[in-house]
């Protein structure tokens, strides 16, 4: 700016735009460093990594135990400055041609959701209700009824009777009902009522003569009483105040070393008797005379009885020796233990004589034990004399039924 009256630039001028000037210049250069340092490259992206490596402090400061903890802040610089290398960008999936057809894919369906809620029990009856007392229900007798054969008449006889009377044969023979006896579980066969011969006019004196007698349908023990039935009796008779028999033993084995009076006593606990001599071979003998329960042949591998060298000489459990079996399944009738039946013994053109010296007339016993030697001995159609109070290791029982409970 120049003078009015003399035309020239004041003094301090040059000075004032030197100053300008470079004030000027540092500003450009300032912005012009900010500029280039604020260029720097940016902060990496906060990944999984990343974050993992930054709670790594925070979750080591947390423990209870002081012992586990920093101890000091220096001890959380170096995991936070602890560089952070991002992860590399998994790659694009190629694209997908759109010439081909896409692979169906097998989609199982979902199964449903499963609750998780808890059922609640129902609330307990309040306090002071009376509950109606639960009875237990009754054990039904169960019967298995074998289905009867059509009946046919037979062919080869010469007159209607015969026929008939082969059609009852074959009809007694191919019959049979079975039953549990509810008191002591023990199983039971029918036997139909029916006339046959008992007795052998080829065997003993006490076997003759061969007579016919009319028998009623009764019950009898598939088994022969065992020692376990005889342990429920023995328990019963405990809590009755009765007289018991002692037993004790295998369970699976035959009830045996008791004398008539114990063996009738049992079968009376039980609803029944010992079975009389008649139905006893009925039971064993059926109605065409067979000498064995199972036929007319012996067959050593399926009686229990001491004929040759290697015999048991012991009791057998009460239900081996299927093939043994007779009339309806029935076991051991012959072999195994002898047993006790109701009538008393006598010859069969004779009346029962009491014998001197003993307690009273003699019982009759059949079918042969693991001690008898001579087959003669226990056939269907022998039999023995037992004194009633006799007790001995081979000799047992069955009982009996007119009806089933």
């Amino acid at each position: 700016m120049s003078d009015a009256t003399t035309g020239q630039a004041p003094r301090g001028t040059p000075r004032i735009a030197r100053w300008t000037g470079l004030g000027l210049a540092i500003a450009l250069l300032v912005f012009a460093i900010g500029y280039l340092l604020g260029r720097r490259a940016p902060p990496p992206p906060i990944t999984q990594a990343s974050s993992e490596a930054r709670a790594e402090p925070v979750i080591a400061s947390l423990p209870r135990r002081p012992a586990a903890r920093m101890r000091a802040p220096s001890d959380v610089a170096p995991p936070m400055e602890r560089p952070i290398h991002p992860q590399a960008p998994e790659p694009l999936p190629a694209p997908v041609d759109a010439t081909h057809e896409r692979p169906e894919r097998d989609i199982q369906p979902r199964e449903p959701a499963r609750s998780t809620s808890r059922q609640r029990a129902p609330p307990p009856p309040p306090r002071g209700a009376r509950m109606p007392p639960q009875q237990p229900a009754p054990a039904p007798t169960q019967v298995v009824a074998v289905p009867v054969p059509v009946a046919v008449l037979p062919s080869g006889f010469d007159d209607q009777a015969a026929r008939l009377a082969e059609l009852e044969r074959q009809r007694h023979l191919t019959r049979s009902e079975r039953a549990v006896r509810p008191i002591d579980g023990a199983p039971m066969v029918r036997v139909e009522g029916t006339r046959f011969t008992m007795g052998d006019n080829h065997g003993v004196a006490n076997q003759r003569p061969e007579h016919e007698v009319d028998v009623a349908t009764f019950w009898i023990d598939q088994f022969e009483v065992s020692i376990e039935q005889g342990l429920r009796f023995d328990e019963a008779a405990r809590a009755e105040g009765r007289v018991e028999i002692g037993v004790e033993g295998d369970a699976e084995l035959p009830l045996a070393d008791v004398s008539w009076t114990e063996a009738q006593r049992f079968c009376e606990w039980v609803g029944g008797s010992l079975p009389t001599e008649a139905q006893w071979e009925l039971a064993a003998r059926a109605i065409d005379g067979r000498d064995w329960p199972w036929g007319s042949d012996l067959r050593t591998d399926c009686v229990n009885l001491d004929l040759a060298i290697g015999s048991r000489g012991e009791a057998m459990p009460v239900d081996s020796l299927e093939c043994g079996s007779g009339l309806g399944g029935i076991r051991h009738l012959v072999g195994n233990v002898a047993e006790w039946t109701r009538d008393p013994y006598a010859l069969y053109t004779r009346e029962p004589v009491l014998e001197p010296g003993s307690r009273g007339v003699r019982r009759v016993a059949r079918g042969g034990s693991f001690l008898t030697r001579d087959e003669r001995d226990a056939t269907t159609h022998a039999r023995e004399g037992v004194r009633p109070g006799t007790r001995r290791a081979d000799l047992g029982f069955r009982c009996a039924l007119e009806s089933m409970p």
